[in-house]
């Protein structure tokens, strides 16, 4: 069972869509209390809340925390070691890409340690991406510190 708030116990099976549900509020509130009822552990998630770790669905409650603009909620639900196992380098790729016009919450998703293991071809897509659009320095700062930068050269990111 899935517990919202301490007088309300949920089904785990709904878990993830309830999480989904409650930071799709605008009320920071709602979304926090969510944050609060992911499990700590995959073990943990195994046990109270197996659908969390269906594909893709870690990456959609992260997708809906950031289209909310609920930054806090994102550092809290980032921490977790459930969804830093759950998000690999190919879906923070993919994360960040649709995020690019969400500056904050890029750089907080770059806290991921799956940001580590991007490789350097989805570094350079992820610059000349950012380069079309307006986005914060602060994620371009946050992508060139990435240990993918190390092996940039300028032919990569000047067409």
């Amino acid at each position: 069972m899935l517990c919202f708030q301490a007088h309300i116990r949920l089904p785990a099976a709904e878990g993830p869509a309830l999480l989904q549900l409650a930071l799709n509020c605008s009320n920071p509130d709602t979304a926090t209390a969510a944050a609060h009822c992911l499990p700590a552990t995959v073990a943990a998630a195994q046990r109270r809340m197996p659908a969390l770790l269906e594909p893709g669905v870690a990456r959609k409650l992260l997708l809906t925390a950031a289209a909310r603009q609920h930054i806090e909620v994102m550092e809290d639900i980032i921490d977790p070691t459930v969804l830093q196992q759950l998000v690999d380098a190919d879906e923070l790729e993919a994360l960040l890409m649709q995020l690019l016009r969400q500056q904050e919450g890029t750089v907080v998703l770059l806290r991921l340690p799956a940001a580590a293991d991007l490789s350097t071809d989805a570094l350079v897509r992820l610059l000349l991406a950012a380069a079309k659009g307006e986005v914060a320095y602060a994620l371009v700062e946050g992508l060139v510190s990435l240990p993918a930068a190390e092996q940039l050269n300028p032919a990569q990111v000047h067409p």
